[in-house]
């Protein structure tokens, strides 16, 4: 008779929530003490996007940056959004400036806590097991890369969060026997979303990753079935969007700008 590995008690796995919530706090809280101890950026990127982010709140310009008087458009806008988005809910401050990037942190951490959860053996799927599991996000968290990454490369933690949010809708996608369209269509428009955030190079990747995943798992079926593209139109539309609107209204400067010196001949990062 096959002995099962002893699993984690009910009281053990309680406790493993407790410090995974008393981590994400801990590393809360020292995020905004740090954030309070800088009243600037730490990088001359994070200045350039900060300082767009604020003339654009200053013109009341949503879709379109702004630098120095300026329509800029070196990167799309997401990452200026978030800084909107919190400078109007929490006001204007620096721990309110980078608060997205460490909810993106701690999103990034519960999308991988449940893909772990999803290649997880059935048998080995106890409550015990689940509870445990949320150590996953803690400790994504709390490495100091994550937080290094949250406070001076936004960009970069927006980006593994939508990347990891995509693969999740995708998964319950493939894992759901009717296969219902709307997970497929979401996990294409997030991917679409995370042109937004630096290129839509990086959306490309995420769908032809998962056409691999395809590939690998025999999931041959999906590539002829209409929804399949119809999610991938889908994506490019919610990825493209933007890009569109901005070069109709001003296609000489953002050729200029966003083609020719952000992504043809950039030299390590924006010099402004």
């Amino acid at each position: 008779m096959t002995q099962l590995p002893p699993q984690p008690s009910t009281q053990n796995a309680g406790l493993t929530v407790s410090a995974a919530i008393g981590i994400v706090l801990a590393v809360f809280f020292a995020y905004l003490w740090l954030a309070n101890r800088f009243p600037l950026p730490l990088t001359g990127d994070q200045k350039v996007y900060l300082s767009t982010a604020l003339e654009m709140r200053e013109r009341g310009s949503w879709l379109q940056p702004w630098l120095m008087g300026e329509p800029s458009y070196f990167k799309p806008p997401l990452q200026y959004w978030a800084s909107l988005w919190s400078w109007g809910v929490f006001g204007l401050a620096w721990w309110s400036s980078v608060l997205p990037s460490f909810l993106a942190a701690l999103g990034a951490g519960y999308f991988l806590r449940g893909i772990h959860l999803r290649f997880l053996p059935i048998s080995s799927r106890s409550p015990a097991e689940e509870r445990f599991s949320w150590l996953i996000p803690a400790a994504l968290l709390a490495c100091l890369g994550s937080a290094v990454f949250a406070n001076v490369a936004q960009m970069e933690t927006y980006l593994v969060f939508f990347h990891l949010a995509a693969w999740t809708a995708a998964l319950r996608y493939l894992a759901d026997p009717i296969r219902r369209s709307g997970p497929l269509f979401l996990a294409f428009g997030l991917a679409g979303v995370a042109a937004l955030v630096k290129s839509p190079l990086y959306s490309v990747f995420w769908v032809v990753g998962y056409a691999l995943y395809l590939v690998w798992m025999g999931e041959w079926r999906e590539f002829l079935k209409a929804r399949s593209w119809l999610a991938l139109l889908f994506g490019i539309l919610v990825g493209v969007a933007w890009f569109a609107w901005i070069y109709r209204i001003d296609a000489d400067r953002f050729w200029s700008h966003y083609w020719l010196q952000e992504t043809v001949s950039k030299q390590g990062g924006n010099q402004t």
